[in-house]
């Protein structure tokens, strides 16, 4: 496996620059989340059959199924929330 290669920075970031880097990773990082949490509600009411245009929600052990799914990547955003709170401390 090789290592990564970096692009060289011209001129160097001043500190300012890097914050402003810092921030810009921290908010796409933010957008990418909010997408994700869109995604699982969007799951959640597909199987509760509350989308327009559904007929029926799912069986009980499919819902079940699906909330715990949910409740995983919700724990997974809670932390990585976390880890970018970090990045502004």
């Amino acid at each position: 496996m090789s290592l990564p290669t970096f692009p060289q920075i011209d001129p160097p970031l001043t500190r300012e620059g890097s914050l402003n880097e810092i921030i810009s990773s921290i908010a796409a990082e933010e957008l990418s989340l909010s997408h994700i949490l869109s995604a699982e509600g969007e799951k959640l009411q597909y199987v509760l059959g509350t989308l327009p245009g559904l007929e029926e929600a799912a069986a009980t052990e499919e819902v079940l199924r699906v909330n715990r799914s949910v409740q995983e990547t919700l724990s997974g955003i809670v932390e990585q929330q976390m880890v970018l709170s970090s990045k502004l401390g």
